[in-house]
């Protein structure tokens, strides 16, 4: 299902001149996918109710779901509060037994909803990607990132003072400082789909740019330190591939992003078919040889 989603209203607050510029006022609608049967937190509601993605903590999201996991069973879906847990046949155990065990099941309940949202990040950043003209996909792209980056500095600024290793997998019992993290663990991975399939257009906002790349460098720190990454390899190999696009890391000699220009303008122009020759046989004519006319 596909909705047009005017930015100024459910994702980020595009720049004035987007909106006032009839040549680029198309812009400010993006065709975002939504993910039909599935509530997701974060997701910002259209005209017609329907969910679609947001930067995670702009205020057009809520971060958190609203209901949640019991016990060990296994969720297909997001629970609806993944913070309300309620155990059971806890009489025996020790107290620090129960708040790991309430934390195994917090994690196991987050970790449905990450899964979720991150596939509506993927959805979001593949349908800007899909947008014919470099100029479109550019000013949307912009227009995320440069929410992304304003929620990451105020996340940073809330987490300063924060020992974050000395911290359980999911501090609920610090509602400023979970806030933060969620901010920080769901934007990270939205900015690295962005930059990993949009590499040309996201370069242009972040190389060069001291303040945002020591951002992002700390906003991955974050991320990698956190139980949510380390036990999700494939949200760790999305970090580690971000990681090299950026720059922040070592690039590994094999490391190509098939999604920049020059890769996409090769790989056209190897689909491209060769010209057909045709091998027609040519019929000979009758010719003069040495001076008199043959007959064939």
């Amino acid at each position: 299902v596909c909705v047009f989603v005017c930015l100024s209203l459910h994702v980020t607050k595009p720049s004035r001149n987007i909106l006032l510029d009839p040549m680029r006022r198309e812009v400010v609608f993006v065709v975002l996918v939504a993910i039909q049967a599935v509530q997701p937190a974060g997701g910002a509601s259209g005209a017609r109710g329907e969910q679609v993605p947001a930067v995670p903590g702009s205020g057009s999201d809520s971060d958190r779901g609203s209901g949640g996991g019991h016990g060990d069973e296994e969720y297909t879906q997001a629970p609806a509060d993944w913070t309300n847990v309620t155990l059971h046949g806890t009489e025996h155990l020790t107290e620090a037994e129960i708040e790991d065990k309430r934390q195994q099941v917090l994690l196991k309940g987050y970790k449905a909803h990450f899964r979720i949202k991150r596939a509506e990040q993927v959805k979001a950043a593949e349908a800007i990607w899909e947008k014919p003209k470099y100029e479109q996909r550019y000013d949307v792209a912009k227009a995320l990132i440069d929410e992304m980056f304003r929620v990451l500095k105020a996340s940073q600024q809330k987490l300063k003072d924060v020992d974050l290793r000395s911290l359980p997998p999911i501090p609920d019992k610090d509602p400023d400082t979970l806030e933060a993290l969620l901010k920080v663990w769901e934007n990270t991975p939205f900015f690295g789909d962005l930059l990993l399939r949009l590499p040309d257009q996201v370069h242009r906002m972040v190389d060069g740019h001291h303040v945002r790349i020591g951002l992002l460098e700390w906003a991955v720190q974050v991320c990698i330190q956190s139980t949510l990454f380390s036990s999700e390899p494939a949200h760790g190999q999305q970090l580690q591939l971000m990681q090299q696009e950026a720059r922040l890391v070592d690039p590994d000699p094999n490391y190509v992003n098939p999604f920049t220009d020059i890769a996409l303008e090769e790989a056209r122009r190897k689909q491209v078919p060769k010209p057909w020759r045709s091998r027609t046989r040519i019929k000979r004519q009758p010719r003069l040889v040495g001076g008199r006319h043959l007959e064939l």
